[in-house]
């Protein structure tokens, strides 16, 4: 058994990009390096992903990604303890006497890497989202149009589906789809929910642009070329909702920035236009400067709204691309903290969380009020609960 020491070492020097590039050929685009996926035998540039800042490498088409071990056992198909002893062998190591058997490994050497040409934006047709936009029969939509709004909330719902443009594909699906401010469709990102709400977490995500870079056929050789060719198109994403800055008076408003698109719509719904726009990132890994110039150019009023416990990482974000706080964003925590109720809201908790717990609560106090005045008015009611020894929710 290898010993926890040796694992610490070895994952404390071990880089995906050395790694990786030991076995093939990584391009720079921007700030990511890229190449055909190794793992399913890709021919099209662009798929498979390698971010040094994050030590992670993904592969848009086949979902597999991770750190430099799960590339090793993937790739090489070797088991967790082979790969250590690889890496060990690699950067010298000494993990134990059975690393021997890799002693062909290459050392670490800074890699040449070619610099890929601008890629153009890949923007697809407004053509593939109207196909998709009718959400009856989505498990997402119907709980959310299931939740116990005010009547004024209620009005909401529909108004805010559609003008957010969420899908449904015929997979089950729920489609978030990301348009820019200038009508342009980047891609959508599909998820699962079950009946209540929560993401189905036995599947993983995936996007509208990765589907169209799949095969149906073994010899099918490319898909949809009309529609998204890798090797000449890239992938770059919006916030979700950002196509809306052109409602009317938008200048006069907040944008509020949350991580899920889930939140985004909740928030929406309940609070209509009463404090501005909400937007989503569709994830903290895409908070960065390139998606949110678009609001700045436009001088519009930035509000992030992180998570209970992820207030110091998203101002951490912020200033490491050199924003300042009060000058360029602001941040409110007011849900997440002055409504948050321990023991009861999860640490994770966002603002969409405590509105839709509120809404839940209200709920409950109202049947419970309808019962005590059911009680009042009929003593018979009052004695079978005393029997019955039931106990009333306060």
């Amino acid at each position: 058994m290898i010993d926890r020491i040796s694992i610490d070492k070895i994952m404390d020097v071990a880089r995906v990009v050395d790694v990786v590039s030991d076995f093939i050929e990584l391009r720079q685009s921007g700030h990511e390096l890229t190449a055909p996926c190794p793992l399913h035998d890709g021919t099209h540039l662009n798929h498979f992903k390698v971010i040094p800042a994050k030590n992670f490498y993904y592969c848009f088409v086949c979902g597999k990604g991770g750190g430099p071990v799960d590339f090793l056992m993937e790739y090489k198909g070797l088991s967790y303890p082979d790969a250590i002893r690889w890496l060990g062998q690699k950067y010298g190591i000494f993990v134990d006497e059975e690393q021997k058997r890799f002693n062909q490994v290459k050392h670490s050497e800074p890699k040449k890497i070619k610099k890929l040409p601008e890629l153009k934006t890949l923007y697809l047709p407004f053509s593939i989202v109207k196909p998709r936009l009718d959400t009856s029969q989505d498990t997402f939509c119907n709980w959310v149009r299931s939740l116990p709004w005010n009547k004024e909330q209620k009005a909401r719902v529909e108004s805010v589906l559609l003008s957010y443009a969420v899908g449904h594909s015929y997979k089950g699906h729920t489609i978030f789809w990301q348009i820019d401010h200038e009508a342009h469709v980047h891609t959508g990102k599909m998820m699962k929910y079950l009946p209540d709400g929560h993401r189905d977490k036995t599947t993983n995500p995936d996007w509208i642009h990765a589907t169209l870079a799949r095969k149906r056929n073994a010899d099918d050789p490319w898909p949809h070329p009309e529609l998204y060719n890798p090797d000449e198109q890239q992938m770059r994403p919006c916030l979700f909702g950002l196509h809306l800055v052109h409602a009317q008076n938008i200048k006069r408003w907040e944008v509020n920035i949350v991580e899920s698109e889930k939140t985004a719509i909740i928030m929406a719904i309940a609070q209509g236009t009463s404090h501005g726009l909400w937007m989503a990132t569709g994830g903290l890994q895409f908070l960065k400067p390139e998606v949110l110039k678009p609001l700045f150019d436009l001088k519009l009023n930035i509000v992030l709204h992180p998570d209970h416990d992820g207030d110091a990482r998203w101002r951490k974000k912020m200033a490491d691309f050199g924003y300042k706080y009060g000058d360029d964003y602001q941040v409110n925590n007011f849900y997440v903290n002055i409504a948050w109720k321990e023991g009861i809201d999860s640490e994770k908790a966002d603002c969409a969380d405590i509105v839709v717990r509120q809404l839940d609560d209200v709920q409950r106090n109202s049947k419970t009020c309808r019962l005590n005045y059911l009680m009042e008015k009929h003593p018979t009611i009052k004695r079978l609960v005393e029997k019955l020894d039931l106990q009333i929710e306060r």
